[in-house]
């Protein structure tokens, strides 16, 4: 009789295992990209992490995921509404991107209406937050936090904030209210629109203010740097807090023995970078490689590279959680209909626990 039990309890403990297996995710995952900057990093890096994920096994042994990403002309809400409807009809688990505020909440306004997590990886201010929205990037008011700390530990009783673009005003907000809280004096100036900012530094220079927040891209920083030691504002006298969080792509040795201070924040961990041998997929042996980044290393690595990257990974950690507890199917949708997908709430989820 005890032998009999015994029996009974494996043909039970097999056919739920059998079962829990028929409940596997799609053996094909779509994962949208959309992408609208002029670096190609970001998209390149989109791509090496599905194909990683997909070599090492690991995360999702039985399923694969393919890449739908897309190149999108900057600020056009119109194409990339389409386009990602588009990409809707074959099938997504997710849509990363765009990087522009004005696209991606168009993009995020989609997804929404179809219960689609959107994940994201740039720094936007203007994109609210809704239930199926996630953006890997610090949040402004984070940063301006984190500048404010910079100017107090310095103990900077006065200086200048030079900023690019008036978006810059949102990430700056509490760094202008310590004029009033703490009593600091704050200059402030809008760059002007050009390649010469030799006069405009002039100007800087002839109202004897030596400490300097420069707020603007890093394609633009490297322009200006390199124009303020033209002009003598390289020198032990100065110290400039940079905001970009991409000082670390710009190749600073020019300014390595002039005794300025310029400082910065990075959110890029470079030595993990290194162990990942992540540059190998940008040499010329590879598919990923773009003949404009000549000599790629990790100091290439912007920002949103490294963000897209582990953006990819967080999607692909919460399909496997998600495995865990239900039956999902991936299915068209479309932008018109009223069909949305039943298992995006829960995907979300498992991504902000990550």
């Amino acid at each position: 009789m005890a032998y009999s039990k015994q029996c009974l309890l494996f043909v039970l403990t097999v056919f739920t295992f059998a079962t829990r297996t028929s409940f596997a995710l799609p053996e094909v995952i779509r994962i949208g990209g959309l992408f609208d900057s002029s670096d190609p990093m970001p998209e390149s890096a989109f791509r090496q992490a599905l194909d990683r994920i997909n070599e090492n096994g690991r995360f999702l042994p039985k399923s694969n995921l393919v890449s739908l990403s897309e190149r999108l002309p900057p600020s056009d809400s119109h194409f990339a509404s389409r386009r990602v409807c588009q990409m809707l009809r074959n099938g997504l688990a997710a849509v990363l991107g765009p990087s522009s505020s004005s696209t991606s909440s168009h993009v995020q306004s989609i997804c929404d209406a179809l219960e689609i997590p959107h994940v994201n990886t740039g720094c936007q201010s203007r994109l609210r937050r809704t239930q199926y929205a996630i953006n890997l990037h610090p949040h402004p008011t984070a940063l301006g936090q984190a500048y404010v700390d910079v100017i107090r530990t310095w103990d900077w009783k006065t200086f200048t904030i030079l900023y690019e673009e008036e978006e810059s005003m949102v990430r700056l907000q509490l760094l202008l209210k310590v004029s009033t809280t703490s009593g600091f004096k704050i200059n402030v100036r809008k760059m002007p629109e050009t390649t010469n900012f030799r006069p405009f530094l002039k100007e800087i220079d002839a109202k004897g203010e030596r400490n300097i927040v420069l707020d603007c891209s890093a394609e633009t920083l490297a322009v200006v740097l390199k124009q303020a030691q033209q002009v003598g504002l390289i020198t032990s006298s100065y110290s400039f807090f940079i905001t970009s969080l991409d000082l670390h792509t710009l190749d600073l040795e020019d300014y390595k023995y002039s005794g300025t201070n310029i400082t910065g924040l990075r959110l890029v961990d470079l030595n993990k970078i290194k162990a990942a041998n992540l540059t190998k997929a940008y040499s010329s042996t590879s598919r990923y490689y773009n003949p404009t980044l000549m000599n790629p290393n990790a100091t290439t690595f912007t920002t949103e590279t490294a963000l897209t990257y582990d953006a990819v990974h967080m999607i692909a950690k919460a399909l496997r959680e998600l495995d865990r507890s239900q039956d999902v199917r991936v299915k068209s949708l479309n932008c018109d209909g009223v069909d949305t997908w039943i298992h995006g709430n829960s995907l979300i989820n498992y991504m902000t626990l990550d």
